[in-house]
């Protein structure tokens, strides 16, 4: 099994319309992505939000049309959201090639992947197939492979004491990554400044991997190998970028 964890995997070349993106090759990403790309893969696209029919529908046409374009061919793309979560048992979420795990609020996501019982198949607990081809973990979603998932305040309201800053994720990685390093860096939250107020001290006691975009990591069950410039926020000390 392979993990891919990143905050953007696609970019749209210079004169194209905004819906025609193509597979990035910064960093080496397409090159690493071919490695274990299984032609005519079956894939599905996991959303970060559920409610979003139309959002939902025009985002998976801009992946599947991007890799199409890339030379990444799928036999199927299907969608999780809400409209559909009912049709996905063990069985079907196992018969998979690649399952990508798209950007947005974090535990918004996380709701859904637990209600269909994705952990539970990627790591075997209980009877049933297990998956064991390649998650693409995209923003929110490559917070949500981690064993521990750092829920990242973004919204106002999730500076309140009673917001929950971690909770267990899939389980695919002990690195708990924060993407849009470069967009995020001067954000604030309810007056607070992101990474200065709130993210130094939530790294007390903990390890966070700062991912411009475009940068990259791939786990196996091997290693984990990280691809382009990054940083670290740990144990309330800035390693910078780069």
């Amino acid at each position: 099994m392979v993990t891919f964890l990143t905050g953007v995997i696609t970019e749209i070349p210079a004169g194209w319309d905004r819906m025609c993106g193509i597979i990035t090759e910064k960093n080496g990403f397409k090159d690493q992505l071919r490695k274990y790309w299984k032609q005519r893969s079956r894939c599905l696209f996991v959303t970060s939000y559920p409610d979003r029919a139309k959002e939902n529908d025009m985002t998976l046409i801009f992946y599947r049309e991007a890799l199409n374009r890339s030379g990444f061919e799928a036999s199927c793309f299907d969608l999780l959201d809400n409209r559909y979560k009912q049709d996905f048992t063990r069985e079907r979420l196992a018969s998979y090639d690649v399952i990508f795990l798209g950007s947005g609020r974090m535990p918004d996501q996380w709701k859904l992947l637990s209600e269909v019982k994705l952990r539970e198949t990627i790591k075997g607990e209980g009877e049933g197939p297990v998956f064991d081809g390649l998650i693409m973990g995209i923003s929110a979603g490559a917070m949500n492979c981690a064993e521990m998932t750092y829920n990242w305040p973004e919204e106002p309201g999730d500076t309140d004491p009673s917001f929950p800053l971690f909770y267990q994720g899939l389980g695919l990685t002990n690195t708990q990554i924060l993407p849009h390093y470069q967009d995020r860096y001067e954000m604030s939250v309810d007056g607070r400044s992101l990474f200065y107020d709130i993210t130094v001290k939530d790294s007390k006691g903990h390890e966070f991997l700062c991912l411009p975009d475009y940068s990259f990591v791939v786990v196996t069950e091997e290693e984990e190998n990280i691809y382009g410039p990054y940083g670290y926020y740990r144990d309330g000390e800035i390693i910078p970028v780069k």
